[in-house]
């Protein structure tokens, strides 16, 4: 037969099967659906995005370039091939014979079928005709699922769900996306369990000749199976089975099912799902993406820091630390991928300062409040089991266990164990904000020094001399400063409403290391010791006056009501600024007086504002009720004065 243009002849005449298979996978690499076609989009995508900003000349480029003028012309020519093919195999199931339906040739020609639709499907979903991508997944199923177990059919069921599932999610319908990703799983499981020798043709493989051998012997676990051509089609008997394309499609089920369990709130499910897809991956190569890898496992690593389960944290971070330093860019690498590793660096140094952080913030929490019964007891042997089978395999393990020896694995009890927390933090966000540049990612580079301001906070805890604890804050007033001094508020609102608040406490914290918490102590300070302590107050004070401030409107009203995310913040910002004029120690009684008068002006604030908002008492329990007392004290102290 003549070589044919699939999207200009019609099929008025018979394809041989090796035809057939030869247009279907041309259609696929067109339509970039395959596995190794998105990877190279994608690849191409990282790779543009960043020649974007040293391209003066886009707009002529883009008029050339096929791929950004028309982004959809290849899908389109795509979905012809595959309409032709769709409309020969419907006419060839119309003219099938007693004889062929009796061998069971009908149902290779139904398979195949559902294979074009496969890909049209995944082509409406990509030119964003979900619709009409629905529409040919839910005939797949329909066609299909009465013969799951057939390893001619599982493959096109799984993904087909799974394309469901992406829909739905897409809708922000997540309960019904967990219910199309669940049916993926549970014909897999099925298949599995049936057919542990017998492994799946693929969705390109349906378009091979028909030949079915069960092979079971202790050489193959696959077993094999021979797959799909007409009558005169020369044989394809060394074609095996494969279970590669079946896990691939397992890998992304349990993929979309972390996501859609995030969505719906399920954060157990979602970290179960999470873990099993960074194992599956990890042991896949065809799936395996070191830079997404390491990422996952590091968002991975925060669902079980909050769970206090920090042994299991550090391994993840380890884990996604080893995987970036083992795939450390090389001279051939190009400028894209390169850009893209020092990202996901920058994101995973990132979580682990953070981790170092919640470490020393959880164990300050715990000598104030310590658990019931002491400290926890060592996990018994079902638990360290169940720990162990949660560790990946194939990683550099010298790489691992040198990551894993500098961050810790629980709570610390004093300063040496602090400090340990406190450098190895230090040295993963100092890296972070020498990527992240105040100039280039100021939002970015300002939460990486917000968290190294909060490691001199959790060190100071346990730092037992007042002076070195009062040194660290004011490291951490330097920190804080500068960069309220480099951000426009215009621009950066909430991350300078965050640093005036955080900058508020410090100084507050810097004035409480300086005054001695004895009577016999505050005696003996000198009184330029004394003016020292009253500046810091007074700079706390600024601070949370030129926070309030943020949220005013531009006649310098205050709002009636703060923002909900806010709300508590700014009401206790009042209440603090109300302690610390009540606490401040000043030897002029007129400056006294106006302190006193200041503190029961700020803690009526408090009060007022709750009788508007009666809705947030709930968040200002403590608060409110130590403001009730003072405003009824603070008039008594304030009549002995005059």
């Amino acid at each position: 037969m003549a070589s044919r243009i699939a999207w200009s002849s019609p099929p008025e005449d018979e394809w041989t099967s090796e035809e057939l298979l030869n247009q279907f996978t041309k259609a696929v690499q067109l339509s970039g659906t395959c596995p190794e076609e998105l990877q190279r989009a994608k690849e191409e995508a990282n790779e543009n995005s960043d020649n974007e900003d040293d391209d003066h000349n886009s707009d002529l480029h883009d008029k050339e370039n096929p791929k950004k003028s028309e982004p959809y012309k290849n899908k389109y020519s795509a979905r012809l091939m595959l309409l032709e093919i769709k409309t020969f195999l419907v006419k060839q199931l119309d003219e099938m014979s007693v004889d062929q339906i009796s061998q069971g040739l009908d149902k290779h020609v139904l398979q195949r079928l559902q294979a074009v639709h496969y890909q049209l499907g995944a082509i409406a979903v990509a030119v964003e005709e979900s619709s009409t991508g629905e529409l040919h997944f839910n005939t797949i199923i329909e066609k299909l699922k009465d013969d799951a177990m057939n390893p001619r059919c599982i493959n096109l069921l799984v993904a087909a769900y799974n394309q469901l599932g992406l829909i739905w999610g897409e809708r922000y319908e997540h309960e019904r996306a967990k219910t199309e990703l669940l049916n993926a799983c549970k014909i897999y499981k099925q298949y599995k369990e049936k057919h542990k020798n017998l492994a799946p043709i693929s969705i390109n493989d349906l378009f091979l000749k028909v030949k079915v051998e069960n092979i079971s012997n202790q050489n193959s676990q696959n077993g094999s199976i021979v797959t799909v051509a007409d009558e005169q089609e020369p044989n394809f008997d060394d074609h095996m089975g494969s279970w590669d394309d079946l896990e691939q499609y397992h890998t992304y089920t349990l993929y979309y099912l972390a996501q859609i369990c995030g969505h719906l709130g399920e954060t157990d499910d979602a970290a179960r799902y999470c873990h099993s897809t960074l194992h599956r991956q990890l042991a896949d190569a065809h799936v395996f993406e070191p830079l997404e890898w390491s990422k996952n496992a590091a968002i991975l690593s925060q669902f079980y820091s909050k769970q206090s389960n920090y042994k299991l944290a550090r391994y993840l971070l380890s884990a996604a630390w080893a995987v970036l330093t083992t795939n450390s860019p090389t001279n051939d690498s190009s400028k894209a991928w390169t850009e893209r590793y020092n990202t996901a660096k920058a994101e995973v140094g990132s979580t682990i300062g953070k981790f170092c952080v919640k470490v020393l913030q959880d164990s300050e929490a715990a000598l104030d409040n310590p658990p019931p019964g002491g400290e926890p007891a060592d996990s018994d042997e079902a638990a360290e089991t169940r720990e162990e089978k949660k560790l990946f395999q194939g990683l550099d393990e010298e790489t691992l266990n040198d990551i894993q020896q500098r961050l810790p694995s629980g709570l610390v009890r004093d300063y040496e164990g602090a400090r340990a927390v406190f450098l190895a933090g230090l040295e993963f966000l100092e890296k972070v904000t020498s990527f992240y540049t105040l100039e280039d990612y100021a939002s970015l580079h300002t939460e990486a020094v917000q968290s190294i301001s909060r490691l001199y906070q959790g060190l100071a805890v346990f730092e037992p001399h007042p002076d070195r604890q009062s040194k660290m804050h004011k490291r951490r007033v330097d920190m804080l400063t500068h960069l309220l001094n480099e951000l426009n508020p215009q621009y950066y609102l909430q991350v300078c409403r965050q640093l005036r608040y955080e900058l508020a406490e410090t100084y507050s914290k810097m004035a409480a290391c300086k005054e001695p918490s004895s009577a016999a102590g505050q005696a003996s300070l000198t009184p330029s010791q004394w003016a020292k302590i009253t500046s810091l107050n007074l700079e706390s004070i600024s601070s949370f006056k030129l926070f309030l401030k943020s949220f005013e409107d531009s006649s310098g009203n205050a709002p009636s009501r703060y923002p909900e995310e806010a709300e508590r913040a700014a009401v206790v910002a009042l209440f603090y600024m109300g302690r610390l004029w009540n606490k401040m120690k000043v030897t002029s009684r007129p400056q006294a007086i106006q302190n006193i008068n200041n503190a029961i002006d700020c803690f009526k604030q408090v009060l007022e504002y709750v009788e508007r908002n009666p809705e947030c008492r709930d968040k200002l329990t403590d608060e409110l009720e130590l403001c009730e007392e003072l405003v009824q004290l603070l008039p008594h102290k304030l009549a002995q004065l005059q």
